[in-house]
């Protein structure tokens, strides 16, 4: 379920990106603070998908990391949803049936009034996903209890954890210490039971 959880915010994720660096190369090539905060919530996001996908590999998230992922998700949802905003406030919604100064002058107020509004929107949104950021570092015990991304990245098999469940007829080289112990049980009183006992 938790995997479920994961992949659907990396499916958006993915999309967001996609959407960012459409809007980047098309929209907003003179507005360079605009920009440049596209440019970071692009590079934060990446960062972030790449951790979404290292916790989809989690069996069991802890609380702290489903919430940072539903955070996570809401947020790129809202980028998402104010990309789509913005390229429909753009490109529609103009009267392009009107021509003459006055309807070029009125379309290019718009314009600017809609530059504006998405400046400031993704501002916000900047502002949102160093909070997320900043959250997720500040209540993160850093070595008294293990996450969700411990977890990832320590979750490699020991191949030594194969002899644990081989039958002892198959081990090799115990055979001596296992006869040692018999017969010091033996001497001690104790019962030994198994089959390869004996």
């Amino acid at each position: 379920m938790e995997g479920v959880l994961v992949s659907a915010a990396t499916g958006v994720m993915n999309s967001v990106l996609a959407k960012l660096t459409a809007f980047l190369g098309e929209e907003y090539k003179h507005a360079k603070g605009v920009r440049d905060d596209l440019v970071f919530l692009q590079s934060e996001l990446s960062t972030m998908n790449i951790v979404l996908q290292k916790l989809a590999d989690v069996d069991q998230l802890d609380e702290l990391s489903k919430d940072w992922r539903d955070r996570v998700r809401d947020l790129a949802y809202d980028i998402e949803d104010c990309i789509d905003l913005s390229v429909y406030r753009l490109r529609g919604g103009s009267s392009a049936g009107e021509s003459g100064l006055a309807a070029k002058v009125a379309r290019m107020a718009k314009k600017i009034g809609a530059f504006r509004q998405i400046a400031r929107q993704i501002q916000q949104l900047k502002a949102r996903v160093v909070e997320v950021s900043e959250r997720r570092n500040r209540y993160t015990l850093h070595g008294l209890v293990p996450t969700s991304l411990d977890a990832a990245s320590s979750s490699k098999v020991d191949v030594r954890l194969c002899a644990l469940w081989t039958e002892t007829k198959h081990l090799v080289g115990i055979d001596g210490p296992r006869d040692d112990i018999i017969s010091r049980s033996d001497r001690a009183g104790f019962v030994v039971s198994g089959s390869d006992a004996a």
